[in-house]
This record gives structure tokens, sequence and C-alpha cells, in this order.
């Protein structure tokens, strides 16, 4: 279960079912590799922080939490999102609504709890 809220909205849109295709748990760590002149490899791994991760949630939607959630996305500018793993602030980067079917993908900035 997804729950998506504003600081200016009390009411939250529950994602209760998303799609197998949706990637919640997708991250990169910051990693640079450089050539050495000598043949070799130079690999700096510098960590992994939540503001690395991007979800990219497909869902169905009625048509009301649909409306609040394109609400979201046009009037506010950071969001709360509640998973599994925890609370975390972010932003709406895209959204698609096709009928019920609802695409967004979710910028994380930090990890609230």
């Amino acid at each position: 279960m997804i729950s998506i809220t504003t600081t200016t909205v009390n009411l939250p849109v529950i994602i209760r079912d998303y799609k197998k295709d949706s990637r919640i748990k997708k991250a990169e760590a910051r990693v640079s590799k450089n050539k050495l002149l000598d043949g070799t490899v130079s690999v700096i791994h510098s960590g992994f922080v939540e503001g690395d991760r991007t979800l990219s949630v497909k869902c169905l939607l009625k048509q009301e939490p649909s409306n609040l959630l394109w609400s979201f996305f046009k009037e506010a500018t950071f969001i709360t999102i509640a998973f599994d793993e925890g609370i975390f602030n972010g932003v709406i980067r895209a959204l698609e609504v096709e009928g019920l079917s609802v695409t967004c993908r979710i910028e994380l900035q930090s990890k609230l709890s």
C-alpha cells in the first residue's frame, strides 16, 4: 500500500494495489569509474541516500483519487509518500492519467521516518 498526501490537503491518495511493473525498490549508489593510465580502473563508491531514488508507480485508481492526485501534481510542490519502507518527502516528477490507469514518477528527497 502507498499513501500520498501534501502539507495543504489532509485527504491522502491511497494506492492499495500497484502493478507488478512498478519500480518501488529501484536505486543506484553514487559510483564513479575512471580508467587509469596504467590500464586499470579506479572505482569509487560514495554511498547511497534516499534522494537518489525514483519511484515509478503504475496502478488503477477511481475518478476521485485520480483527480486528487492530479491536483497534487499541478498545485503542490512537495508531497509526503508512505509505503512499507517508511515515510518520505518527495515530488511528483511526471503523472499520466488514462481513464482508470495511472502512472506516476516520484523523486524522493529524504526519509522522514
